[in-house]
């Protein structure tokens, strides 16, 4: 979208991103462009407001159930959230989290890219790695992805992307490598440092019924094996929905996650073993079916608080 009328930019945004009030210390009209780049569970967006000079201010209601990472592509922006400032230049973002809402002053020549990112998303694929089990949403800690420099590499993804969707011969029209940069955005924001929230309280104190336990019991029986939710069913007589919500009232989590967390467990215990047996890192990880071992080393230190090879070496 092009308009040159404020009102008109701040209508568009508000409908697609968050209802909000625009205010410009200039008179002249404005020169607004909007790109947008939908994807299955996010959306991507280009934003010039095209001032001529003067600060553009905006103050956004809060966000419902998605998060919004804001990108610097030139010029300067600051934030305000919870009384905490934020100023950011290109090579750094900011993110809105679910639930929240934040005012920013923005420089005449700031352009930037938004990141629109459905909470739910990051929420189950969070769950079925075991990273959560209800409560709040992750929160990015953005003072350390700025200081890292990972909010350089999320934008030079993102600008990948709007680059390629420039070019005359589009990859993106392409389903498979549609969802192949679907799957990489999602995994690059899952890689921002951030807290994870904590399991809520259990909502029974009542003992756990017999198919829970029994499940768990098979569960520490294969850990080494592969088996499904399926094999779960089976073995403890109730179906699909009955044992989900078993462990949803009465754990906190889903039946996978609760697998994971024991393998992660047992992995943990094989390693200060190894200390004696001289097992390897990708030995044990590989035994308990962790055969992407970044992704292992990433949720072993969420759990633990250490790096699988960490907790190996000798003291």
């Amino acid at each position: 979208m092009n308009t040159r009328f404020a009102d008109q930019a701040r209508e568009h945004l508000s409908a697609i991103l968050a209802p909000h009030r625009l205010e410009l210390d200039t008179r002249q009209a404005v020169c607004f462009t909007h790109n947008r780049l939908l994807l299955q569970g996010l959306s991507l967006h280009f934003i010039e407001y095209g001032v001529p000079a003067g600060v553009v201010s905006l103050e956004a209601q809060e966000l419902s159930d998605h998060y919004l990472f804001k990108i610097p592509l030139s010029g300067m922006a600051q934030y305000r959230q919870a009384g905490a400032y934020f100023e950011v230049r290109p090579g750094m973002l900011y993110v809105v989290h679910p639930g929240e809402t934040f005012v920013s002053s923005m420089s005449a020549d700031y352009t930037h890219l938004t990141l629109q990112l459905n909470a739910a998303l990051i929420d189950s694929l969070d769950e079925e790695d075991g990273l959560r089990a209800g409560g709040r949403s992750a929160c990015f800690e953005i003072a350390r992805i700025n200081a890292d420099g990972q909010a350089r590499a999320l934008s030079g993804i993102l600008q990948a992307i709007c680059e390629d969707t420039t070019s005359g011969a589009s990859l993106l029209g392409l389903p498979a490598f549609r969802q192949t940069i679907e799957k990489i955005v999602v995994n690059a924001v899952r890689a921002l440092p951030r807290k994870l929230a904590q399991p809520a309280c259990s909502a029974t104190t009542s003992p756990a019924p017999f198919f829970i336990k029994r499940a768990e019991e098979y569960m520490h029986a294969h850990l080494t094996a592969s088996i499904c939710v399926d094999d779960l069913v089976q073995a403890v007589g109730v179906s699909r929905r009955t044992l989900h919500a078993g462990f949803r009232n009465f754990r906190q989590t889903t039946p996978g996650a609760q697998l994971k967390r024991m393998r992660l467990e047992a992995a943990r215990s094989a390693l200060l073993d190894a200390r004696e047996t001289g097992e390897n890192v990708t030995d044990i990880a590989t035994r308990y079916g962790f055969f992407h071992l970044g992704k292992f080393a990433r949720d072993f230190r969420a759990r633990f608080g250490q790096s699988p090879s960490e907790v190996l070496k000798p003291r």
